[in-house]
């Protein structure tokens, strides 16, 4: 169902079908005049309701106008927020969805005098009725046989008002340096945005798991010799939001601790799967959505789940049994984990809570309560007795607790709002301010670090009442966000992914950024961390550019380099 508006000047269907930011339907952009030589177009995205009284229904339509004066061809827009149009229900409702053309100078245009001339564009253009001058300029629908269409060409040059200089689109891809490549492996058997990734390394094959918004999961194999990708059977519905495997906990006898790959999805099915053969064995089911897997530390047989319905499950894989499911949260989970002893279950969850969960009774022993901001990551096994959790919050906070005493250790304020006296609560919140990234060093008990979408890493030290040891972030650089950090396993080293698709490495004793991996062209959305005794690590990331890359990183050699450099004068 398509409609414009009364005293139109012109009104353009697109004549492909091709999608555009999603939808599969033709675009209508819409054009009308409201008084006397005035252009006006919708800007916001909203619903609209027309009722018999031709009036709006809503509010929540926003209009704007030209200045005064007729608008010249070479002043018309060359760029337009349209929407399309689509009923909704008996009562004719339109449904305004926001994406971006781009209009050509010229297609249409308006003489001096105020009468419309069309300009060989193939557009029709409606003439003022004199019967409407006076009257209330509120714009009114008018009958369907007055639409008028034309083909819109969205790939015709555009004019700068007779400048011969091509101008730059803002986020214009072409325009772009090209990316190096610096990864040892590419895959890209995702169609869309690959949001989950989980490695394990063995006999120098490296297993990736990886899930996307194309609503699929792949295991792959990759070596020296080969790379190997494997759908996975199972037909989801909805995007594959979390995977993990349970390698690094299985013990020796694979009867009683079977080794299991398990891939999440916001459809509400947890899928498990033969981590060398693909093959499908169980299919669990109960949360609304899954937001994250994590697998108990002894054995690798039960299964925790967090779901955006504010419930945490815990599954027996080989019984394919649900144990338990907490309930208690008031928002989303976020983030989940068991203690490293396997005693307890935490949750940190969008309602601004950490929550200790007893799995044999299913009861919550202790809740830490930091606000309404939300909680967005969590790490544990922190301190000399692996007992502290760490968790990050959307308002700059990273709070560290000790899940045995049950006490709040410290809040570590990451984000650092601009020194200006003036700026009030309302100011401070539109800065980039949430922690992303939370994580303790394996080597150095008492660091810890964080990472925030305002670009910066700092190194936490817990042993001296949370002070911050260093700020880390790339000079001469626009804000680079930080999604994901992990520390090297023996080395006080921590590895940052950002938006801009760079994996930074480290040195957190004093700041300084060691060394650079590029490959992704997008954001990356997950990142996955092996170390090895032998100086090198492998770094496994996936981003939305659709891709998982592999890099190989000589930790090593960089460290020497380091220390050649620092040494000359």
């Amino acid at each position: 169902m398509v409609a414009i508006l009364k005293d139109y000047s012109v009104c353009f269907k697109s004549s492909c079908n091709s999608e555009i930011e999603g939808f599969g339907w033709p675009v209508i952009v819409v054009l009308f005049k409201v008084g006397n030589n005035k252009l006006a177009w919708t800007t916001e995205s909203t619903t609209v309701r027309y009722n018999e009284t031709n009036a709006w229904a809503s509010s929540g339509v926003s209009v704007q106008s030209s200045p005064e004066s007729q608008p010249q061809s070479s002043e018309l827009f060359e760029r337009l927020d349209a929407r399309s149009l689509a009923t909704n229900d008996s009562t004719p409702s339109y449904q305004l969805v926001k994406i971006t053309l781009t209009l050509i100078r010229d297609n249409i245009g308006m003489e001096a005098n105020g009468e419309e001339r069309n300009n060989g564009s193939a557009a029709d253009t409606g003439n003022q009725d004199p019967a409407n001058e006076g009257e209330d300029e509120t714009p009114a629908f008018v009958d369907m046989s007055d639409v008028v269409e034309v083909p819109f060409d969205n790939d015709a040059p555009m004019d700068e008002d007779g400048d011969d200089e091509t101008s730059e689109i803002p986020g214009d891809s072409t325009s772009a340096a090209p990316v190096v490549d610096m990864s040892k492996a590419k895959i890209e058997t995702h169609t869309d945005s690959v949001y989950a990734v989980a490695a394990f390394m063995e006999n120098d094959v490296l297993s990736i798991l990886s899930g996307g918004g194309d609503d699929r999961a792949f295991l792959h194999k990759v070596s020296s010799a080969s790379s190997e990708s494997k759908s996975l059977s199972y037909n989801h519905t909805d995007t594959v939001s979390c995977v993990a495997f349970n390698m690094a906990y299985v013990s020796s006898d694979l009867t009683k601790t079977p080794r299991l790959a398990a891939a999440g999805s916001y459809d509400g099915t947890i899928v498990i799967y033969d981590p060398e053969t693909a093959e499908q064995k169980f299919k669990l089911e109960g949360p609304s959505d899954v937001e994250w897997l994590c697998f108990h530390p002894k054995g690798g047989s039960v299964l925790l789940a967090g779901s955006g319905d504010g419930t945490v499950w815990m599954f027996h894989i080989p019984l394919n049994r649900c144990l338990q499911v907490f309930v208690g949260h008031e928002q989303a989970v976020s983030a989940g984990c068991f203690s490293p002893d396997g005693k307890w279950a935490l949750s940190a969850s969008a309602d601004g809570t950490l929550r200790i969960w007893a799995p044999k009774t299913g009861m919550n022993k202790h809740v830490f309560r930091f606000g309404e901001a939300g909680l967005t990551c969590m790490a544990s096994n922190g301190g000399s007795d692996g007992m502290l959790v760490m968790v990050g919050s959307e308002d700059g906070n990273a709070h560290v607790c000790h899940i045995g005493t049950k006490k709040v250790v410290t809040t570590l304020r990451h984000f650092e709002a601009p020194l200006n006296a003036d700026t009030d609560e309302d100011e401070e919140m539109e800065h980039p301010m949430s922690v992303e990234a939370v994580g303790f060093s394996p080597s150095q008990p008492s660091w810890c670090a964080s990472g925030g979408v305002d670009g910066r890493l700092k190194i936490w030290d817990l042993s001296k009442d949370g002070q911050c040891r260093q700020t880390c972030a790339p000079d001469n650089e626009d804000t680079d966000s930080i999604t994901r950090l992990g520390w090297h396993s023996t080395l006080p080293i921590v590895f940052t992914a950002a938006i801009s698709g760079k994996i930074r490495m480290w040195d957190a004793r004093n700041g300084k950024l060691l060394h650079t991996l590029t490959g992704h062209s997008d954001t990356i959305n997950e990142m996955d961390l092996k170390c090895f005794e032998n100086g090198t690590a492998v770094v496994v990331t996936t981003g939305d550019d659709k891709s998982i890359r592999v890099f190989d990183v000589n930790v090593n050699e960089i460290l020497k380099q380091a220390v050649v450099e620092a040494q000359q004068p």
